[in-house]
């Protein structure tokens, strides 16, 4: 069976070039940590990043050739994209970025049916883009919080959550934020908290497809074996995605499709570029 292609939301940059120099001085990059695609890749899947530009609808237009997304993090949403005033601590992403991802995440909710994964920021993205709030700095917004960034530490998860079935009723994760959920909107729940908490997980609140996002990082745990088992069954929710598409099946849960693998069958490639498959819509 062919893998499953799944975009990965990329971050952005600017560096300016020398005054002087003839072209353009400011160079823009799309980039992406390693850890993300190497996770998908060790999960079975063929990956593609998906390029952040001026108009966030190439991104969208992406998304028929893909099996699944999975929106990566970063740094701050500007408050103003949630009617807040900004926090002095609030760094935020570059203009581009943030209105391709809410752009982004919006239409997941609203009009695909593809599955999601969500890391960190990819979460926060996913809040404000459902009309929800964010808490804009932990250690002074949350009394007794403990520490975020750069720490492991518990989390319990909701029984009868699609996590609590991966991962069972508590967990140690790898955390690096400082901002997290405060208000929830329509369609996304909490399924996961920290100690002090501070919200790390959430999920539609109606399981009509798969959607998961997470506040901490398993990408920089994929040597546990719990946090290789989300990736894993992320990866086969978007290779059900895929035979659904192909086959025309009925909408149903999409992770209950296809019984889970038991393994990884063949070394998976990155797809770089313009490298897509022919669009399934």
């Amino acid at each position: 069976m062919t893998k499953p292609l799944i975009g990965i939301s990329c971050d952005f940059e600017t560096y300016l070039l020398p005054e002087g120099t003839p072209e353009p001085r400011d160079r823009n990059y799309s980039k992406l940590c390693h850890y993300y695609y190497h996770a998908l890749m060790n999960a079975g899947a063929d990956c593609v990043l998906v390029p952040i530009t001026r108009e966030p609808q190439h991104a969208i237009d992406i998304l028929p050739r893909l099996d699944g997304i999975l929106l990566s993090g970063g740094d701050d949403y500007p408050p103003d994209s949630y009617h807040e005033t900004p926090h002095p601590t609030v760094e935020c992403v570059q203009p581009w970025r943030a209105g391709h991802d809410l752009t982004l995440a919006r239409h997941l909710l609203e009009r695909s049916d593809m599955p999601v994964f969500a890391i960190c920021g990819g979460l926060q993205a996913l809040v404000i883009a459902d009309g929800g709030a964010l808490i804009q700095d932990i250690p002074d917004q949350v009394k007794g919080s403990i520490a975020h960034r750069r720490v492991y530490h518990d989390v319990r998860i909701e029984p009868g959550s699609h996590l609590h079935e991966l991962l069972g009723e508590r967990t140690p994760v790898y955390s690096s934020h400082h901002q997290a959920l405060k208000r929830a909107g329509s369609r996304l729940k909490p399924v996961a908290w920290a100690e002090d908490g501070v919200v790390e997980a959430v999920e539609l609140r109606e399981a009509e497809r798969y959607l998961i996002a997470v506040q901490w990082h398993p990408e920089v745990m994929v040597k546990s074996e719990p946090m290789e088992r989300v990736f894993r069954d992320f990866v086969q929710a978007c290779e059900n995605y895929s035979l659904r598409a192909s086959c025309a099946l009925p909408k149903t849960l999409l992770r209950d499709v296809v019984p889970a693998k038991a393994g990884i069958q063949s070394q998976p490639k990155v797809i770089a570029g313009t490298g897509f498959p022919p669009s399934r819509e």
